[in-house]
């Protein structure tokens, strides 16, 4: 079934950029979100950490896997998309990136 279908992509002329952005505005204008976003949940904030810091140091998956010691490229992964993970896992990732984990006090509430 695959071999009747062919995909094709193509690149955006400026002008139907432009166009697409203008419906995109005029959408969320006319169709508001119901709830406004909310921050980033607490393992989301320590993923997404992971995540820039990786970025910035211009390692893959792999790479920063096999330098942190993790099992594989997966596990990285997972943990970077908020994935439940082992705390060793997240403390040798955050180790591998130049990061520290750290418990705070909260005194908001």
């Amino acid at each position: 079934m695959s071999d009747k279908f062919t995909r094709v992509r193509r690149r955006l002329t400026v002008a139907q950029k432009e166009q697409y952005d203008e419906i995109r505005r005029q959408a969320k204008e006319d169709f508001p979100p119901l709830e406004p976003a909310r921050a980033p949940s607490e393992k989301g904030q320590i993923a997404l950490a992971i995540r820039n810091a990786r970025k910035l140091h211009g390692f893959t998956f792999e790479q920063l896997a096999q330098r942190s010691g993790v099992g594989d490229a997966n596990t990285v992964r997972d943990i970077e998309y908020g994935a439940d993970a082992k705390l060793s896992d997240v403390a040798a990732l955050a180790h591998a990136l130049g990061l520290r984990l750290e418990l705070v006090a909260d005194v908001s509430g």
